[in-house]
């Protein structure tokens, strides 16, 4: 596979790591990447460390629980989420296997790596396998008691990550419904996150809503003051960026 990266896609990448690095630290703010391991050339997990650590990077996503990755990340007080992929829930359902995956993916590597969060499946709620649907809560649950045998449910969640495909309503976000058709999926799930004291993620993707850009950027920018609207456009997309105005 090969990865192409345009000139603009490029400046604007440097500009992002740029102010990860030096401006959002002194602001408060902490920034978190998806760390995908899916093309070639890719660095070694040592130099993505060393890279993370310089630009005051403090949290990752894996897709899985990489060890060479996870190995490379000891005592360096970033947080992890490692992922247990759709091809694995159904066996995690199994309390055994779910111990068994923990004891070798997970255990071996904390405290010295800061794993934070496990997610089961992804996007399995708004997909069409209803079977993988059915295991879901399941699976999490086996995961999470085998946290508790071991000890390691204060420190490391469990949740699942969902499209934004589930939601019914999503504007304004005070008004904000899942759609009727996973009820009975979403309900149960809910439940259990909050009896677990687990958070609820979703997997958001940016588009370019032309008629709500403004006010969107106030709820991202968290402003009720001016604010400025840019767009991005590269060979492949257009993005919409905020800012306050000064």
């Amino acid at each position: 596979m090969e990865v192409v990266v345009d000139s603009l896609s490029l400046r604007f990448l440097l500009l992002f790591l740029l102010l990860s690095g030096e401006v959002l630290p002194g602001l408060g703010v902490t920034v978190g990447i998806n760390y995908g391991q899916i093309a070639n050339n890719l660095p070694s997990p040592t130099r993505v460390a060393s890279l993370l650590q310089s630009l005051s990077i403090s949290r990752v996503k894996l897709y899985d629980a990489d060890q060479n990755v996870l190995s490379a990340f000891i005592n360096s007080n970033v947080e992890f989420i490692v992922g247990i992929g759709n091809e694995h829930v159904a066996a995690m359902t199994d309390p055994v296997n779910a111990q068994a995956w923990i004891q070798q993916h997970v255990q071996p590597y904390v405290p010295s790596t800061r794993i934070t969060c496990i997610t089961v499946g992804n996007e399995v709620i708004s997909g069409n396998d209803t079977l993988l649907k059915s295991n879901l809560l399941p699976a999490m649950q086996s995961v999470y008691q085998a946290l508790l045998s071991l000890g390691l449910d204060k420190q490391i969640n469990v949740t699942t990550p969902h499209s934004l495909d589930v939601l019914g309503n999503s504007f304004p976000p005070s008004a904000g419904s899942f759609r009727q058709e996973y009820a009975e999926y979403i309900q149960p799930l809910l439940s259990f996150l909050s009896s677990a004291n687990s958070p609820s993620s979703s997997m958001p993707t940016p588009t370019l809503l032309t008629n709500r850009t403004r006010a969107l950027c106030r709820w991202t920018m968290f402003s009720s003051g001016l604010i400025r609207e840019s767009l991005i456009r590269t060979p492949t997309s257009t993005m919409t960026t905020c800012s306050t105005r000064r």
